[in-house]
């Protein structure tokens, strides 16, 4: 018994959580602050989204918190909603441009993404126009054709319910490194967080991230527990 923790223990080190994908859509200094705060524990991705994109107008608010959360180490990301794909490649790069222009990000997070094979050239183009990394959201689990189009799909995104228990991974990620795929789970009781954790590594998640805030709007305001999230994953 012993010796099968053990070689649990180095299986779980190994193939372990990359880190946190968070969305910061609250747009307020105490989210940003929180980020901050935290960065120096686990490595993070913040996605930002000012006003349900880039907005028409720049900030320096938000310019300050870019520029704090990147001396921090955190890696910055811009929020691009494709409205699975009836937005207008044209509209949804001039999004990009002014996250690019505005805040000088480090990616893109493409959010409502088709998961529909033959919408694949939609985001072929964007991330063949975009000198940058992207993740793509489809919040489900998708066929490995997709593997190609984004550099982190985020393959679930739901609430903790019966779907976050049983899902799986998809088999085709066995052929790429955790950090391939991401989990988003909200509605998260705070005394389920670490077993959700626990499992999201069995799962070969490479980014997570776990809160207990509900709809109609998970992300807009902090988890009670994010600290514990950090301080946990950094174990």
């Amino acid at each position: 018994m012993k010796t099968i923790m053990i070689l649990l223990f180095l299986w779980l080190q190994t193939f372990g959580i990359a880190g946190i994908i968070w969305p910061v859509y609250g747009n307020t200094q105490g989210q940003y602050d929180k980020v901050v705060a935290n960065a120096s524990k686990v490595e993070t991705i913040a996605i930002i989204n000012p006003i349900n994109g880039s907005g028409y107008k720049y900030s320096s608010f938000v310019k300050t918190n870019v520029d704090k959360m990147k001396r921090a180490g955190v890696k910055v990301y811009g929020y691009v909603n494709t409205f699975y794909t009836k937005r207008t490649i044209n509209s949804t790069l001039n999004d990009c441009d002014r996250y690019i222009q505005w805040y000088k990000v480090d990616g893109i997070f493409f959010d409502e993404v088709s998961d529909k094979i033959l919408t694949i050239p939609y985001y072929k183009k964007l991330k063949d126009t975009l000198n940058l990394p992207i993740i793509g959201n489809p919040g489900t689990n998708v066929v490995e054709a997709w593997a190609p189009v984004f550099d982190i799909i985020i393959t679930f995104e739901n609430a903790y319910t019966q779907s976050w228990i049983n899902n799986k991974q998809k088999s085709w990620t066995l052929n790429y490194v955790p950090e391939k795929t991401g989990a988003i789970i909200y509605g998260v009781p705070s005394y389920r967080m670490t077993k959700v954790v626990d499992r999201a590594r069995l799962n070969r998640f490479g980014w997570i991230f776990v809160t207990d805030r509900k709809n109609p709007d998970p992300f807009g305001i902090s988890s009670s527990h994010v600290y514990n999230l950090y301080d946990y994953m950094k174990k």
